[in-house]
């Protein structure tokens, strides 16, 4: 994956994280529920976030990152 598509992978986690903290924070009315929960939009977000600042350390270092659990 390219350096652009890295980045454009990282705003896209960042937005969706900052559409679902806006969701949760959100009022509503009693029994008004969200069509889309928003925890785990937060949570998929999250983990794009991190996978794409991973993979940013990779692109820039050149050294690839390696698990501690698998050999």
């Amino acid at each position: 994956m390219s350096l652009a598509a890295t980045i454009a992978l990282l705003v896209f986690g960042l937005a969706v994280c900052g559409w679902a903290g806006w969701q949760e924070r959100r009022q509503r009315g009693l029994g008004d529920l969200p069509l889309l929960p928003p925890i785990p939009v937060l949570l998929i977000g999250v983990m794009l976030v991190l996978l794409s600042l991973a993979h940013l350390v990779t692109l820039w270092t050149g050294v690839p990152l390696k698990s501690r659990f698998l050999p």
